[in-house]
């Protein structure tokens, strides 16, 4: 397998990845509150990973760009799906291109925190993580862990969902806690 692989700042994306999944509507229509049955229908995507793993093994590194598209489900923005860490490894997040917002959760601790072209996020391995696209255009962020950190989506279901919410309105959005 290829040691490298080139990261396009044009284009911000990884040139020849190993590994490419697309997250649509119909994965996540259980994490939106109100999922319209025309845009159900539609199933959109909702964003895309892109991941280069040089050797898929134990101590490792990775290394993958997501984008998420600009859009609503209901009148909540377009989100990743969000995750803890199986094990106890943090993770680095470098916002490419866009406007978001970062939420963070543990147990029942939830913050939010600006994600725009720039950022760079450290997300220790306690907080479950998901990243909101709360812009106009496709948010685009690089993000690097380690192969042994797992993941971890039957914790935030155990522990009822993240409980905050990022919604539309009149002003861009607002956020509210459940």
């Amino acid at each position: 397998m290829n040691s490298h692989t080139v990261f396009n700042f044009e284009l911000t994306e990884l040139q020849n990845p190993t590994d490419i999944y697309i997250k649509r509507l119909s994965d996540l229509k259980d994490y939106y509150e109100d999922v319209p049955k025309e845009l159900s229908a539609e199933n959109p995507i909702l964003y895309m990973v892109e991941k280069f793993d040089k050797n898929n093994s134990k101590g490792h590194l990775i290394v993958s760009t997501t984008t998420i598209y600009s859009g609503v489900v209901g009148n909540e923005y377009y989100f990743t799906s969000g995750h803890y860490h199986a094990e106890k490894f943090s993770e680095i997040y470098f916002c490419l291109s866009g406007t978001g917002l970062g939420l963070l959760k543990n147990k029942d601790e939830e913050e939010v925190v600006n994600f725009s072209e720039g950022t760079i996020l450290h997300i220790d391995y306690e907080w479950a993580h998901r990243i909101i696209n709360v812009g106009k255009t496709p948010l685009k962020f690089m993000s690097v862990y380690t192969f042994d950190g797992g993941f971890n989506y039957g914790r935030i279901i155990e522990e009822g969902g993240f409980k905050t919410k990022i919604l539309k309105d009149n002003d861009g959005f607002s956020v509210e806690r459940r």
